[in-house]
C-alpha cells in the first residue's frame, strides 16, 4: 500500500510544481505516519490474541474507557464520563488515493471514536473530519471480548443510517469495522467505486 502510495503522491507533486524539498518533506511525514498505523494494525492483533486468552471461562475482565463506578448495573448514580479512540487503518490510505483531502495541511486518513456513558447507557460518536456519525442511546458491554457487536448510527451530512461493528480488546484496542464509502464517500476525489458495499477494519487507540 505504501509504496502504491508514494508513487501516486511522487506524481501528484511533480504535476503541481511543488519544489523536490517540500514534497520530500510531505512523503517523509507521511511514511512516519504510515508505519505508525501498520504498528498498530500489528498490536491490535496481539490485542485480540491477548483478550481471547484474557480470562477463564465465567470470568470478565473490564474494558477500557469503564471507570470503575460504572457497570452493566449501576442506574442510580448519576455520572458522565467519556472515553476517545484514534481509529486507523492503513487500507484507507488505498481508498483515499486520489483523495482532495491530501491538499490539507499534515492531514492523513484517520478518525475519532468518542462514547459518552450517563448511568448505564451510552451515546457513540465518530469523527471522521469531513462526516460525523452519532448513535441513539445503547448499551455497551463494560467487559473487554473479541466478540464484535453491531449496531446503527447516522450520518450528520447526508442523514443515512450506517451499520458498524465494535469490540472491545484489551490493552486500550477496540476493532471497528466500518463501511468504508461512509468514511471516504465525503472526498469527491476518491474511487467511490472501488469501496461500495466494503467494510473497513479500523484499529482504535485508546487516548
Amino acid at each position: 500500500i505504501w509504496q502504491q502510495h508514494a508513487l501516486h503522491m511522487q506524481h501528484r507533486y511533480r504535476a503541481s510544481g511543488l519544489p523536490d524539498f517540500a514534497a520530500e518533506t510531505k512523503l517523509a511525514f507521511q511514511k512516519k505516519v504510515y508505519d505508525l498505523h501498520l504498528g498498530r494494525e500489528s498490536q491490535l492483533r496481539k490485542a485480540y490474541e491477548d483478550t481471547a486468552n484474557l480470562h477463564p471461562p465465567g470470568e470478565h475482565a473490564t474494558r477500557k474507557g469503564v471507570t470503575g463506578l460504572w457497570n452493566t448495573v449501576l442506574v442510580t448514580t448519576q455520572f458522565s464520563e467519556h472515553s476517545m479512540w484514534d481509529l486507523i487503518s492503513t487500507k484507507l490510505w488505498r481508498y483515499f488515493e486520489n483523495g482532495f483531502s491530501w491538499n490539507l495541511p499534515q492531514w492523513v486518513p484517520r478518525g475519532i471514536l468518542r462514547i459518552q456513558t450517563i448511568f448505564n447507557a451510552s451515546r457513540v460518536y465518530f469523527d471522521f473530519g469531513s462526516r460525523t456519525f452519532s448513535t441513539d442511546q445503547i448499551n455497551l458491554p463494560a467487559e473487554a471480548s473479541t466478540q464484535v457487536l453491531f449496531y446503527a448510527a447516522r450520518c450528520h451530512e447526508t442523514g443515512a443510517d450506517v451499520h458498524f461493528g465494535l469490540a472491545f480488546l484489551a490493552d486500550g484496542f477496540v476493532k471497528v469495522q466500518f463501511p468504508a464509502l461512509a468514511v471516504v464517500g465525503a472526498d469527491a476525489g476518491c474511487r467511490a467505486g472501488v469501496v461500495v458495499d466494503t467494510v473497513v477494519e479500523l484499529t482504535g487507540v485508546y487516548m
